[in-house]
């Protein structure tokens, strides 16, 4: 009987130390927020198209909800936009636009230098997205529907851009996801860690990038 009760007690005592680990156990994982501002070429869009509520607002949410669903795949973390402006291009970012590009095509790296250079010493969202009907090119090809050309997504602004295409929404969702993971610096898995330094404001330093990537849907798979 003595034994009976001795097992008992401790099979007890064993449950009451599994169920306190498994109350210390996080049920959900760690939310991450990384802040979008999205600039519509002023030559391509007018003030009506920079609202939400409007065609190309509502494209931008679909985009973002698809790469977030494939954010969270890869980093095993609930990472979501946070809009924090959507607006037209000034006058200044609209010549330049114009002034890079012939023939339906933006010059990729050439523009975002650029728009790094011009934002520079300001405080800004974590990346500010360039929504434009161009495709861009660079030396090694044309027809790109997205570009990215930084690496220091949380760490500084990353600037991008996006070519509005109304039927490939889900593709472009597919395409962001790729932008924002190529333009990461690596941690070596501690993404949780990472991401702490994005929904801060950022000035972009006077540093140059680690390479250069760029993506088109045309070649995503």
């Amino acid at each position: 009987m003595r034994l009976f009760i001795g097992a008992l007690a401790l099979a007890s005592v064993m449950f009451c130390l599994a169920v306190e680990r498994k109350s210390k156990v996080p049920k959900h994982r760690p939310t991450r927020i990384i802040t979008i501002a999205y600039l519509l070429d002023g030559e391509g869009f007018d003030a009506e198209n920079a609202t939400l509520d409007s065609q190309v607002g509502k494209w931008l949410k679909g985009v973002q909800e698809k790469a977030q669903v494939d954010l969270k795949k890869e980093f095993k973390l609930d990472i979501t936009f946070n809009i924090t402006e959507i607006n037209i291009t000034d006058n200044d970012i609209t010549d330049k636009i114009q002034y890079w590009s012939s023939d339906s095509l933006i010059h990729g790296p050439t523009f975002l230098d650029y728009l790094e250079k011009y934002y520079r010493n300001r405080d800004n969202p974590d990346i500010i997205c360039v929504v434009t009907r161009y495709k861009m090119y660079d030396s090694d090809d044309v027809d790109y529907l997205a570009y990215v050309h930084h690496t220091t997504l949380c760490h500084t602004m990353v600037p991008m851009l996006l070519t509005y295409v109304p039927e490939k929404e889900v593709k472009t969702g597919e395409l962001l996801f790729k932008l924002v993971q190529r333009s990461t610096t690596s941690n070596q898995g501690r993404w949780g860690r990472y991401f702490k330094n994005c929904n801060k404001p950022k000035k972009v330093k006077k540093t140059k990038s680690r390479q250069s990537i760029q993506f088109s849907l045309n070649r995503s798979k």
